[in-house]
């Protein structure tokens, strides 16, 4: 087997794979075109870690997007040799075999490399998505006081992960998915969640943005002002100390605690936590277009 053969057969199962992948992407994209919007409306709203979920569905869509065609082009190519093909079609020189192994070999790199690459951002996400979850399902459990939990709440500065309205009042939950070692402490000071570790923090700032841009759209809905608790959940670790004294840090454990972290500001009237919900149940349906 010569530079000639193997040049010429790369060439051949590039060729294929190439064919082959713009076929994939078309199959992907036409359903999407042709799909028909529903006549029924969804009053489904959604669930814990929806829209993790459909990133890291959207990941692995990609990440077949590049490997993929790899298998292709590996099947394409020992399907050839094994037929034994000649070079005679092609007529290339030598530097011209060179630069078409080049070519195809930097080209199946760079799909290797982004496949793996999107593997490890879904890995990643899949910790995200368990916390998420997690945090969901405890949150189910705290039904008293006409209590109602809802998950991915859109709002104009960013997403909410969990909120919990009620008529003693209105919870948003941010959760922070990072795997504990050996020493699970937090610390919040300052509007910094600092890990035991020590190097690594979590600055709330732009948290507290986006739930007070939050408390300000759900008071246009019941026309006046109403408070929003900001809730740190860290399924996992354990809170070490906390000097802000509005912001709560719990885990999956202890969340039911939040319900007695309240005062006066923070009951609702029966007519405004059910208008709060019905906006929340409009808000999160699936249907829903996001950030409207």
């Amino acid at each position: 087997m010569n530079l000639a053969v193997i040049s010429s057969t790369s060439a051949l199962a590039m060729a294929g794979t190439l064919v082959f992948t713009a076929l994939l992407i078309l199959g992907r994209k036409l359903p999407w075109i042709l799909r028909r919007r529903t006549r029924f409306h969804s009053s489904a709203t959604n669930n814990p870690a929806e829209n993790l979920r459909t990133e890291w569905e959207r990941l692995g869509q990609r990440r077949s997007l590049y490997l993929t065609p790899i298998l292709f082009f590996i099947v394409c190519a020992l399907t050839l040799l094994l037929a034994e093909p000649t070079s005679s079609g092609f007529n290339l020189a030598g530097w011209q075999q060179v630069g078409v192994l080049a070519i195809v070999g930097i080209a199946l790199a760079g799909a290797l490399y982004r496949g793996i690459q999107y593997s490890l951002r879904r890995q990643q996400l899949q910790f995200k998505i368990e916390a998420s979850q997690t945090i969901g399902h405890a949150l189910r459990q705290i039904t008293a006081n006409h209590n109602r939990t809802f998950h991915d709440v859109p709002c104009a500065l960013g997403i909410v992960d969990h909120v919990l309205v009620g008529i003693h009042g209105i919870y948003a939950i941010k959760v922070i998915a990072r795997r504990a070692g050996k020493s699970n402490l937090l610390t919040l000071s300052e509007q910094t969640l600092d890990f035991a570790d020590g190097r690594y923090s979590v600055p709330l700032a732009e948290t507290r943005k986006i739930v007070d841009r939050f408390a300000r759209e759900c008071g246009k809905v019941v026309g006046h002002e109403v408070h929003v608790r900001l809730v740190v959940a860290v399924p996992g670790w354990e809170i070490n100390t906390q000097s802000d004294d509005n912001i709560l840090i719990t885990n999956e454990r202890n969340l039911a605690m939040l319900t007695g972290w309240k005062d006066q500001r923070d009951h609702l009237l029966n007519e405004d936590a059910e208008a709060l919900q019905q906006y929340l149940d409009e808000r999160c349906a699936r249907s829903a277009v996001p950030g409207a």
